[in-house]
């Protein structure tokens, strides 16, 4: 009993030990802020394509004075929502402000 207790003792040292040099391992802290780059970096090109593809459609339907059903549910059921929740900045919003009362015209 007491060799089993030494070794289930041993083990719990060494697992203590390897996720102190884990976690304080540079190594690690490098990988955690490179992906939180990337997110952030996705995050600025989604915002981006989102940008232009919602005021490429207000264009489109303020020059034409109606949305088709597509434009609509592409504009507020998908992209502004997101656009909005990555951060989205007020250009975006005077466009849509613009365009939520339009009527919308069946796809045929």
């Amino acid at each position: 009993m007491f060799t089993a207790n030494l070794e289930l003792n041993d083990l719990l040292v060494w697992i203590v030990t390897l996720l102190t040099a884990i976690a304080g391992s540079t190594g690690l802290w490098h990988y955690l802020e490179l992906k939180k780059d990337k997110i952030s970096s996705t995050s600025q090109l989604l915002l981006g394509i989102s940008y232009s593809i919602i005021i490429d459609i207000a264009k489109d339907v303020i020059k034409r004075g109606y949305f088709d059903e597509s434009q609509y549910a592409s504009v507020f059921k998908h992209l502004y929502p997101a656009f909005k929740t990555l951060g989205g900045d007020q250009l975006v919003d005077k466009y849509v402000d613009q365009i939520k009362d339009l009527p919308i015209k069946r796809d045929d």
